[in-house]
């Protein structure tokens, strides 16, 4: 019985993120509130606060559920580039196959919309943002090393620092990304992404 329950909780679960993310998409995250949420999922209210706090909750929650595995293959795969034997192919690989995974993977992707849509930029520190904060810097910090590697292997043409190819490198992929999934498209992802990274990455990798 109770992993039935158990099992019963879990789909509730999916459903409230399921019916979240699909108002966030069409009316806004400003325009969306638990209620509209709960009805949209066909829950009670205590339904949704029984697994969410707040709508900050649910936004962190659907993070989670899109990306926080995709994430932590990448920021693994970037840390251990002296495990392989062909580190900057290595690297270039993990570039393509993000842009691959954005491409392929729907809850990745529409996670990525809602995240890069949700944050007002004011000088409020909240929960929210010192979560999404934590994970650039992670993502950050994993680039660095990579990159701090392969100029260690005398692998970059380029005689910045690390940390400044890695913000520049994050802040040319989120572009991307943002441009892709905006309405207008102003990138097509699947015919040039990988152009596009290749383009970059030749700048600075040997």
């Amino acid at each position: 019985m109770a992993r039935k329950t158990k099992e019963e909780a879990q789909k509730t679960y999916q459903a409230l993120l399921e019916a979240a993310q699909r108002l966030f998409i069409k009316q806004g995250i400003a325009n969306t509130t638990l209620n509209h949420i709960a009805k949209e999922a066909g829950m009670t209210r205590g339904a949704l606060y029984w697994h969410f706090e707040n709508k900050d909750a649910l936004i962190l929650a659907l993070w989670e559920d899109g990306a926080g595995g995709f994430n932590q293959e990448i920021t693994h795969a970037l840390e251990h580039l002296s495990d392989v034997e062909k580190p900057d192919v290595a690297f270039r690989e993990i570039l393509h196959s993000m842009i691959a995974a954005v491409l392929n993977d729907p809850k990745l992707s529409q996670s990525l919309k809602i995240i890069m849509n949700c944050v007002e930029i004011t000088d409020e520190e909240t929960p929210l943002r010192a979560y999404l904060q934590d994970k650039y810097a992670s993502y950050f910090s994993s680039m660095a090393i990579a990159l701090g590697y392969l100029k260690n292997q005398s692998m970059l043409k380029v005689e910045l620092s690390a940390d400044t190819i890695a913000a520049g490198l994050l802040s040319y992929l989120y572009g991307l990304v943002n441009s892709h999934l905006e309405p207008t498209k102003l990138i097509d992802l699947e015919r040039d992404g990988i152009d596009l990274i290749d383009l970059y990455l030749n700048s600075f990798l040997k």
